[in-house]
């Protein structure tokens, strides 16, 4: 077996230490095993049918696949969709049972669909298996229910997800607890390689709905060189991530854009427009989070990022984020209750906390209660309904910032030799 067959945490490199360890450590989490082309079962799909009795359509495939020791490898044979075609996947979702070891190679996500016909899950990998996407584009999967098994429009997973260049759109889930309209994971590990999340919807019920794009609960999220844009998170009287929800765990992502995603038609308080993290560590470099907003009627909270963890950013712009519509709005760019929030080299521009209330505060940046650490940042244009606002909250400089407006930042004098730069 090749080296494209080892363990998800050694196939992505700039993985950091953290995450390795998290990876290494979750009960759901498994490793591809070594060993030469004998050990790989190959499966080629020649049936364009979901319920074929004869010969191998995607779904005799997987149950071949969790029916075998080793590695499966499953591809479609070619010319057996044309560009733009549709497999409907029908009834139950494709399941990848404990132990079983799969990858299934798309023909591209521009040729190939999968889909739920908005009315079923497409995946469920159990705790302990191994599933890797490859070229394929996941859609108009649905699930609805009230407990973590029913949730994630697309895909739900305790194990190990792997995508590569896939396309994760129009998905759906519904439910008194709406979690994960494109993915869910609970305590497994999620890999995302140049995918798309466009596009999906978590409603909730009388709870809360979280995670439009991806949900995540203690577990580990690598991204990197993707596009998070477009999902939703409604109809719950608290929405929380419209694009990323990540709770416990451990979060990295890098090179990707975060755009666009939307918390909307909750009756009381919004958390996280692009995303929501209250992990044990999170990462992002080199990435942008921009024009997400949060539309609440009451209390709104981090239109861009919402933290109550440990965060560093790296190489991040966020810019464009707002709230609106609320009594109370806070954090347009960012909203930091508690833990740890680092900035090195990123920007904060015209980013909005506004609303139909007086308390709007922190147009870049509102910090609740610990000190927001940053460096070589510019900050500037950022508002707090008309006013200029680029952050609200304790500051501790690491030098050589720029920032438009300082009136309602606390210093915090802990280093000496600081440099703050005021722009007007």
């Amino acid at each position: 077996m090749n080296s494209n067959h080892l363990a998800v945490a050694l196939r992505v490199p700039l993985l950091c230490f953290v995450c390795l360890f998290a990876a290494l450590s979750l009960p759901g989490a498994v490793l591809i095993p070594q060993g030469n082309s004998q050990d790989t079962l190959f499966l080629v799909v020649n049936q364009s049918g979901d319920l074929e009795k004869s010969g191998y359509s995607l779904r005799n495939a997987v149950a071949a696949a969790n029916q075998h020791v080793g590695v499966t490898e499953i591809r479609i044979a070619p010319g057996l969709f044309r560009k733009k075609e549709k497999l409907v996947l029908c009834k139950v979702p494709l399941r990848v049972e404990p132990y079983t070891r799969l990858i299934i190679r798309g023909p591209g996500s521009e040729y190939l669909t999968l889909s739920g016909n908005h009315q079923n899950q497409l995946f469920d990998v159990a705790s302990e298996a191994y599933l890797e996407l490859r070229d394929l584009t996941l859609a108009e999967g649905r699930t609805a229910g009230d407990h973590y098994g029913l949730a994630g429009g697309a895909i739900h997973s305790k194990g190990t997800l792997v995508m590569k260049r896939c396309l994760v759109t129009n998905n759906i889930a519904a439910g008194w607890l709406g979690r994960g309209g494109g993915i869910c994971n609970v305590g497994g590990v999620v890999v995302l390689e140049g995918c798309r999340l466009l596009g999906n919807t978590v409603i909730g019920g009388s709870q809360t709905s979280a995670g439009g794009g991806l949900y995540s609960k203690d577990g580990v999220v690598v991204i990197r060189n993707g596009t998070i844009t477009g999902n939703r998170a409604t109809g719950g009287t608290s929405n929380q991530g419209a694009g990323i929800y990540c709770a416990g765990g451990v979060l990295e992502i890098s090179n990707t854009h975060i755009s666009e995603n939307v918390l909307t038609a909750g009756r009381d308080t919004h958390y996280g427009g692009g995303l929501y993290l209250e992990s044990k560590e999170a990462r992002l470099t080199d990435c942008s989070v921009a024009g997400n907003v949060i539309e609440g009627s009451a209390e709104n909270y981090g239109a861009g990022i919402y933290n109550r963890g440990s965060l560093h950013l790296a190489h991040c712009e966020l810019k464009e984020n707002r709230t609106g519509k609320g009594q109370r709005n806070r954090g347009g760019g960012i909203y930091h209750s508690t833990g740890s929030l680092t900035l090195i080299q990123c920007s904060l521009n015209r980013n909005k906390a506004s609303g139909g209330g007086l308390e709007n505060l922190g147009g870049g940046i509102y910090s609740f209660a610990d000190q927001v650490n940053i460096g070589h940042t510019a900050m500037y244009g950022n508002r707090a309904a008309s006013l200029f606002s680029d952050m609200d909250g304790k500051l501790n400089s690491l030098g050589n910032n720029q920032i438009s407006s300082m009136a309602d930042i606390i210093l915090m004098p802990k280093k000496t030799g600081i440099q703050i730069m005021v722009i007007r």
